[in-house]
């Protein structure tokens, strides 16, 4: 397991904002949905239905509905790899540390979440081409 640290900092209003954009649901694939299950049970103990994630992958650079249909198993671990940079999305995302600053321009957000095999490089470099109005910091360590 990667754990990730990601600190995002900025004017006020671009930081509300990222933190709302980066909330939502995970993706779910018509095609190989128990196979795919079953693998996430291997590192997290339940699977919660339906709970929005602070840091959600799949809203950041959202899986195209082609490659759902297609399923997990035949093409949508190869493309997370190639998008996200590492299967599955993030695993028990938090909020490490609120949205705070002491003035309009300074405001920061940490997240803090787990990935598997490797760090989300690939979804990182987009994040931060889609929001060139914030810093981005992004530590990660192998556990």
């Amino acid at each position: 397991m990667i754990r990730n640290v990601v600190r995002i900092s900025g004017v006020k209003h671009l930081v509300f904002a990222f933190v709302e954009e980066a909330s939502g649901f995970d993706r779910c694939y018509e095609k190989n949905e128990a196979e795919y299950r079953a693998l996430i049970k291997l590192y997290q103990k339940t699977i919660p239905k339906n709970k929005e994630s602070v840091f959600c992958f799949n809203k950041l650079k959202p899986v195209p509905q082609k490659i759902l249909k297609i399923g997990y198993e035949k093409a949508g671990y190869d493309w997370e790899i190639i998008k996200w940079g590492c299967p599955w999305g993030s695993i028990a995302a938090k909020i490490s540390k609120e949205p705070n600053g002491n003035n309009y321009d300074n405001w920061s957000v940490e997240y803090e979440f787990y990935t598997v095999n490797s760090p989300p490089l690939a979804l990182i470099k987009t994040v931060k081409r889609k929001n060139k109005g914030l810093r981005f910091k992004h530590l990660f360590f192998e556990e």
